[in-house]
């Protein structure tokens, strides 16, 4: 997670976005969450769930410093 943190802040400074998102595009896909009941919440699955919520955010970010909403994945 410090990898992905420290490359997109990179990539953030450089203001290369069409790299930004392809990061935060494989991250995203490669988010798997455990099977779990509704009942069960524990701080492994929370903490990806708000990585992901932030990692969406990012992307979003990207694409709309590039103008270019009409790629953004639906």
């Amino acid at each position: 997670m410090l990898k992905l943190r420290s490359t997109a802040t990179e990539l953030l400074l450089k203001e290369d976005w069409n790299e930004y998102i392809n990061l935060y595009s494989r991250f995203i896909s490669r988010c798997h969450f455990p099977q779990t009941s509704p009942n069960d919440d524990d701080d492994d699955c929370t903490n990806l769930r708000q990585t992901l919520c932030s990692a969406l955010s990012n992307r979003a970010e990207a694409y709309s410093k590039l103008r270019d909403l009409s790629s953004f994945p639906s």
